[in-house]
């Protein structure tokens, strides 16, 4: 298996992992594999980047610096031009200037499926011919289905990333309304201020069930309304409706609070 990366915090932790990816690569693989080949259709299984070309073995890489790179060799040239023809080619039966021209298409195609991947990642830069130096990257063995494998893909972790970010589903818009909307539904306690005394802590002593405290304000004043504590315009006068106590609003103090 390949080693776990970490994608970015604003992303799941799995984000980029191989099975997650796998959705769109494949996608792309089709698509790609639809315009250059008669019959094929590449597919890709994660595999190591432990088997690139040795330094001694002729090899054309093809890459985008920072997203990703493919190394070409006299086999990979093979392996897709007999999938652009749709036949197997046998090794060595081409001649030299047949292999010029395979070469030049396998590379046209190679960069075509870098250019795809440029298009996914949100990138503008073209494929060049000289390795890329990736950053924590994953490879992929890319096949066909006839069984032929055809070369090594690697992406770097910024462009699975960028990639991931931008297959994303767009946040749905956020549904606003008005404050006053918003807090229409939220409670809030009411109080009714029929008035205040003060008296000695001596004298609090001494109070007794059926003493009378004088407020300071007559029963035929007007009563405040407190709401959450806070005064408001809104006050009335205290009547008994039904058996009850009930403060009747009649009146608004100050129309600048409304």
């Amino acid at each position: 298996m390949q080693a776990k990366l970490d994608p970015r915090p604003w992303l799941p932790g799995d984000a980029i992992e191989a099975d997650r990816v796998a959705s769109w690569l494949d996608r792309l693989l089709a698509e790609w594999s639809s315009h250059w080949f008669a019959s094929e259709r590449a597919s890709a299984s994660p595999t190591y980047q432990d088997d690139w070309p040795a330094p001694g073995v002729a090899t054309e890489w093809r890459s985008i610096p920072g997203l990703a790179a493919v190394a070409l060799t006299a086999n990979v040239h093979t392996a897709l031009a007999s999938a652009m023809l749709g036949s197997t080619i046998p090794p060595g039966s081409i001649q030299a200037n047949d292999r010029a021209v395979l070469e030049h298409l396998a590379a046209a195609a190679v960069d075509d499926l870098l250019g795809k991947l440029a298009g996914l990642a949100g990138h503008r830069a073209a494929a060049v011919g000289e390795p890329a130096e990736l950053d924590q990257g994953r490879t992929w063995d890319i096949a066909f289905r006839s069984g032929r494998r055809a070369f090594k893909l690697s992406i770097a972790r910024d462009g699975l990333v960028a990639i991931t970010r931008r297959s994303l589903p767009a946040a749905a818009a956020a549904k606003l309304c008005t404050v006053r909307k918003g807090l229409e539904g939220q409670q809030v306690e009411l109080v009714a201020d029929l008035g205040r005394s003060s008296v000695a802590i001596a004298d609090l002593e001494e109070l007794r069930v059926g003493d009378v405290m004088v407020l300071d304000r007559a029963g035929t004043d007007r009563v405040e309304l407190l709401i959450d504590g806070f005064h408001s315009p809104l006050g009335g006068l205290l009547e008994r409706v039904g058996g009850q106590t009930c403060l009747v609003l009649n009146s608004i103090k100050d129309d600048s609070h409304v």
